[in-house]
C-alpha cells in the first residue's frame, strides 16, 4: 500500500460507498474506511468475515473505543492522518507484514511492538516520536523503517541490530549524529538523514558495503564526509543545503557506480574534469553554487548524462561541446549572465526541456529549430525580440514555452502552428501590440497568460476557439472591454481581469458559467473620487459603479426607488450586451458635480448577473470605488473567498449572511457605518477583515482588539440588543397610538395592501384595534410582541457573556430603502401569546411560520421607527418611543 504502489483493482464488492469499500484482488481482501467515527468503524468491522488489508485514513479515532477486529490472516494494517495518539489493539498479529501509522500524532511506541515478529515494513513518518524503543531491535525480519518527519534527537545503538533491514528513512528530525554500530546494518541499501544537524558521520560508515542510496541534504557538513567516498555501491548521492566550499573533491571519481549526483545550495568554487571519468552519471545538479566554469570533459565524456542543472551559478559562458551532449534530455542554465547559447547543437537530438530564463540572450541559434523533441522552453526575462524562422518545426511539439520579460512586440506566427499541441502560454511583461487571430490554432491549450501588456488594447474573437482553456491571466493591461465568444470558454475557472481600463464590469463574464476564481481589482478608476458624497445619496441607489450612467434625479426618486429589482434570471447575453452598450450611450457625470447633485442610475442589470457564476469559489473585486454591490450571494453556494476591500462601500448585501461556504471575507477600508447583516454566524468563517471603515467607537475597537471569536460574540450581542429595544419601542408605540393615526403609519410601514386585508379579517372591529397595531409590528419586525402592558422604562434584556454595546443613536437622515421582503408570523389566534414573550426575558424569538407577509422597504430598527414617525410628524408618538429608546440603553462595563 506504498503511495507509489501501482495496485489492479480486480473486484469491487457490492454495497459501495465513497466512505466505506472492499476491493478484492488476486484473492487479497482490502477494506477501506475514510472519514467515519470510531463507532462506525466498530460496527462495520463486526459485521465483515474477511479481510487481509485494512486501510483507515482521515477518520477520528477514539482511544477508549477503538479496537481493531482481526480476520484471520491480517497482512497489511494502514492507518494515516488520523490524528491518532495512540497505537490500536490489535487481538492477532501472527501475519502481519507490513504496518503503516503514518501523519498521525503518536509520541511513543509501546515496548511490545517487539512481538510482531512477522513485520516487514513498518512506517511511522509524521508523527511525534520522540525516541526509538530497544524493543524495535526485535522485529528480525524488518526490512524497511519509515521514522522520517518526528522529534527523535538520538538514535539508539540497539537499533543497528536488525540485520534484515535495507531501508531506513530518518528525514526531517533531530538527529546531531549517528550511533558507531550503524555500519553493523550489512544489507541496508537506502538511507534517508535530510534535514536534521549532523555535522559528521562515523568512521566506520565506509562498511556499508550495499550502500546504494544516501541523502545528506539540509545538514550543517562543511565537506563532503571522506568515508562516503568508500561507500563503493553508491549509485545515488544528494548533498544539497550544506556549507561545503571550495573545490569539489575529485575522490566522487572513486564512486564508478554514481548515476545521481546532486550538490546543489552548497558553497563550491570549481567543478574537476576528474568527474568526467563517471561514466554512468545520468543526473548531475550544482544549482546555486559559485561555479563559474563547467569543464568540457564532462560533457564529452559522461555519454549518459541526461540531466544536468547549472542554474544559479554564476556563469557567463558555456562551453561548444555542451552541443554535443546525445543523451541529454533536460538543461537547466537558468539564473546565470549568459548572453548567448552554444552556436552548435545539433547533437543535442533527445532533448526534451530547456531552460535558460533570468539570462541576457537576445537570440536563439539555430540548432533549437532541429530539436523536434523539445516539448518545454522557458525563456523567460531575457532581451528577445523576435524567434527563429523555422521555429514552427520545433513549436508543433511544444507544451510549454514562457516568453515572458522580453521585447516581443508581437507573437510569431511560427510559434501558432495548425497542428499545435501547446498546453502552457506565457508572454507577460512584453511590449505587444495585439494578439493574431491565429491563436485559435492553441487547440490543445489549457494556461493563457498575456498580463502586464500595457499596449494590449482588445483581444481578438478567435480567442473564443480555446475550448480547453481552464486559466486565463489578463491583468495589468489596457483593456476596456472583452470579446463576445469568452463565453465559449466552458472550462475557464480562473479569470484575472485586474488593472485594466474597463469603465464598467464586462458582462460576458457573467456567462463563463464555469468560473470559479474571478479577479477584478482596480479596474473601474472611474468609481474612485476624492470628492464628498452628497448626503443621502448612496443609501437609496443599487449601482455598482456611480460614475457609469447617471443622470439627475427629481422628487420623484423616493417612490422609484422603493420599487423591487426585476427577476433577471432569464437574461440571455445578447440582450445583456445590448444593455450594456445602451448604458454606454448615457452621458458620464463629471467628478466635480457630484458634491452638488443627487443621482440615480437606471437599474442596472449586468452586475447581478454575477449570480450566473454558480461554481464561483473565489471573488476579488478590490480598489474598485465601489459603492454597492449586487445582493446575489444567496444564490453563490460555493463561494468560500470574497476580497471587497478598498472601495466606498457604504452597506453590506444583506444576502451575505446567507452564504453558508463562506470562510473568508475582507471588507476593510470601505465606508462601512454599521454591519447590517448577520456575517458573525457564518459556520465556516475563519478571517473577517473589517479594518479602516466607519464604524462606531466600541465597535471599531472590538474589531481593532479582539479575535474573530470575540468580535463574533459581541455582534451578537448587539443583535439581542438591538431586538430588545426595538421590541420595548413597539410595545410603548402600541399603548400611545391613535385609531386615526394608524393608517398612514401602517402604510409608511411597508405592509402591502394583501397583508393590510389579511390582518383586517383576521382581527375585525373596533374592539381588536391594538391587536391589528401589534399584528403590523410583528409583521413588520418579524418579532413576536407581548399582549400585556410592559414597563420598558424599567425592563433590561437578559444578561449576555459577550462585550456591552455602545449607545444607540438616532438621526433624521435617510435610512437605506431595500426590496420586497418576507418576514414570519405569528401562528395561531390573534391573542395567542407566545411562551417567554415578556418584555424582560432576553432575545425574541423568530415567530413560526403560517402566513408569509410581504414587506417592502428597509430592515425594521429603532433608528428606522423613530424616524419613520419624525417624517410624519407624529411627534408625540415619536417623544414616547424616544424615551424607550434612551432608557433602554445598555451602559458599557
Amino acid at each position: 500500500m506504498d503511495a507509489h504502489a501501482k495496485v489492479n483493482f480486480t473486484t469491487l464488492t457490492s454495497g459501495i460507498t465513497k466512505d466505506a469499500f472492499c476491493v478484492i484482488q488476486n484473492r487479497q481482501i482490502c477494506r477501506f474506511f475514510k472519514k467515519l467515527p470510531t463507532q462506525e468503524i466498530i460496527e462495520k468491522l463486526k459485521l465483515l468475515k474477511k479481510g487481509n488489508v485494512i486501510v483507515i485514513t482521515r477518520c477520528r479515532l477514539d482511544k477508549h473505543n477503538f479496537f481493531i477486529k482481526v480476520f484471520d490472516k491480517l497482512q497489511m494494517l494502514v492507518i494515516t492522518d488520523c490524528k491518532m495518539d495512540f497505537l490500536p489493539s490489535v487481538n492477532d498479529t501472527r501475519f502481519l507484514t507490513y504496518l503503516d501509522l503514518s501523519f498521525n500524532c503518536i509520541s511513543n511506541l509501546p515496548s511490545d511492538i517487539g512481538l510482531l515478529s512477522k513485520l516487514r515494513v513498518l512506517k511511522l513518518a509524521g508523527n511525534r516520536i520522540t525516541n526509538v524503543p530497544r524493543e524495535v531491535a526485535g522485529l528480525e525480519l524488518l526490512q524497511v523503517l519509515d521514522l522520517s518527519n518526528n522529534m527523535i534527537s538520538y538514535f539508539p545503538s540497539d537499533v543497528c541490530l536488525m540485520h534484515s533491514l535495507k531501508y531506513l528513512d530518518c528525514s526531517s528530525n533531530s538527529l546531531s549524529k549517528l550511533p558507531n554500530t550503524i555500519s553493523t546494518l550489512p544489507r541496508l541499501e537506502v538511507l534517508f538523514l535530510t534535514n536534521n544537524k549532523l555535522t559528521c558521520l562515523p568512521k566506520n560508515f565506509s562498511l556499508l558495503k550495499e550502500l546504494k542510496r544516501l541523502k545528506l541534504g539540509s545538514n550543517r557538513f562543511e565537506h563532503v564526509p571522506f568515508c562516503v567516498f568508500e561507500c563503493s555501491a553508491l549509485k545515488e548521492f544528494v548533498f544539497t543545503y550544506n556549507q561545503a566550499s571550495g573545490v569539489v573533491p575529485d575522490n566522487f571519481c572513486r564512486l564508478t557506480d554514481l548515476e545521481i549526483l546532486c550538490l546543489a545550495f552548497n558553497k563550491f568554487t570549481k567543478l574537476p574534469g576528474k568527474l568526467s571519468s563517471l561514466s554512468k552519471l545520468k543526473f548531475l545538479n550544482i544549482r546555486g553554487n559559485r561555479i563559474e566554469n563547467i569543464p568540457e570533459a564532462i560533457i564529452t565524456k559522461c555519454k549518459k548524462l541526461t540531466v544536468l542543472n547549472c542554474s544559479s551559478c554564476s556563469l557567463n559562458r558555456v562551453p561548444e561541446a555542451l552541443g554535443l551532449g546525445e543523451k541529454l534530455c533536460v538543461l537547466d542554465l537558468s539564473n546565470n549572465a549568459l548572453e548567448q547559447l552554444p552556436s552548435e547543437g545539433r547533437e543535442l537530438k533527445s532533448l526534451t526541456a530547456l531552460f535558460v530564463a533570468h539570462n541576457g540572450i537576445s537570440v536563439l541559434p539555430d540548432w533549437i529549430c532541429g530539436s523536434h523533441n523539445i516539448i518545454a522552453i522557458s525563456l523567460r526575462n531575457n532581451k528577445l525580440q523576435h524567434l527563429p524562422e523555422k521555429f514552427n518545426k520545433v513549436a508543433e511539439n511544444l507544451r510549454v514555452i514562457d516568453l515572458s520579460h522580453n521585447f516581443f512586440e508581437r507573437v510569431s506566427t511560427s510559434l501558432l502552428p495548425v497542428n499545435s499541441k501547446l498546453m502552457y502560454f506565457l508572454m507577460d511583461y512584453n511590449p505587444l501590440l495585439h494578439l493574431p487571430s491565429e491563436i485559435r490554432n492553441l487547440k490543445f491549450l489549457t494556461h493563457l497568460s498575456i498580463s502586464n501588456c500595457p499596449c494590449i488594447h482588445e483581444l481578438p474573437e478567435e480567442i473564443g476557439e480555446l475550448s480547453k482553456l481552464r486559466v486565463l491571466r489578463l491583468s495589468s493591461n489596457s483593456l476596456s472591454s472583452l470579446p463576445r465568444s469568452l463565453y465559449c470558454l466552458t472550462n475557464l475557472h480562473y479569470l484575472d481581469l485586474s488593472d485594466n481600463k474597463f469603465s464598467r464590469f464586462p458582462v460576458v463574464v457573467c456567462f463563463i458559467t464555469h468560473l470559479k476564481v474571478l479577479l477584478y481589482n482596480n479596474c473601474c478608476q472611474i468609481c474612485t473620487y476624492a470628492y464628498p458624497d452628497p448626503e443621502g445619496w448612496f443609501d437609496r441607489t443599487s449601482l455598482i459603479d456611480p460614475g457609469a450612467s447617471m443622470d439627475k434625479l427629481g422628487k420623484d426618486y423616493l417612490e422609484e426607488i422603493e420599487a423591487p429589482i426585476d427577476d433577471e434570471k432569464s437574461i440571455s447575453l445578447d440582450e445583456a450586451l445590448a444593455a450594456e452598450e445602451e448604458a454606454k450611450k448615457v452621458p458620464q457625470i463629471k467628478p466635480e458635480e457630484i458634491a452638488k447633485l443627487v443621482y440615480r442610475r437606471e437599474a442596472n442589470k449586468i452586475p447581478s448577473l454575477l449570480c450566473r457564476l454558480k461554481f464561483l469559489v473565489h471573488l476579488s473585486m478590490q480598489q474598485n470605488g465601489l459603492y454597492f454591490f449586487p445582493d446575489i450571494f444567496n444564490k453563490l453556494k460555493r463561494l468560500k473567498r470574497l476580497y471587497l476591500n478598498d472601495n466606498n462601500l457604504r452597506k453590506i448585501p444583506k444576502s451575505l449572511a446567507s452564504c453558508k461556504t463562506l470562510n473568508h471575507i475582507s471588507l476593510a477600508n470601505n465606508k462601512l457605518t454599521e454591519i447590517n447583516t448577520d456575517i458573525h454566524r457564518l459556520p465556516n468563517l475563519t478571517q473577517l477583515d473589517l479594518d479602516g471603515n466607519k464604524f462606531p467607537t466600541g465597535l471599531s475597537e472590538v474589531i481593532k482588539h479582539s479575535t474573530l471569536k470575540g468580535l463574533c460574540a459581541y455582534l451578537e450581542a448587539d443583535s439581542r440588543n438591538t431586538s430588545y429595544i426595538l421590541r420595548c419601542m413597539c410595545e410603548k408605540f402600541v399603548t400611545q397610538v391613535k385609531q386615526d393615526d394608524w393608517p398612514m403609519i401602517m402604510q409608511r410601514l411597508g405592509l402591502s395592501e394583501s397583508t393590510i386585508q389579511h390582518i383586517e379579517e383576521e382581527l375585525p372591529g373596533g374592539y381588536n384595534f391594538h391587536s391589528r397595531v401589534r399584528r403590523s409590528l410583528e409583521y413588520w419586525t418579524g418579532l413576536s410582541l407581548s399582549t400585556e402592558q410592559s414597563n420598558a422604562e424599567t425592563k433590561t434584556p437578559a444578561e449576555t457573556t459577550t462585550e456591552p454595546l455602545d449607545l444607540i443613536t438616532t438621526t433624521t437622515a435617510d435610512v437605506d430603502d431595500h426590496p420586497e421582503r418576507q418576514t414570519p408570523v405569528l401562528v395561531g389566534d390573534s391573542s395567542t401569546v407566545l411562551p417567554d414573550s415578556d418584555v424582560g426575558n432576553s432575545t425574541l424569538q423568530p415567530i413560526s411560520l403560517r402566513y408569509i407577509p410581504t414587506v417592502v422597504g428597509p430592515k425594521a430598527t429603532p433608528a428606522r421607527l423613530l424616524h419613520m414617525l419624525k417624517l410624519l410628524n407624529q411627534n408625540e408618538l415619536a417623544e414616547a418611543v424616544a424615551t424607550v429608546l434612551e432608557s433602554a440603553h445598555i451602559r458599557r462595563l
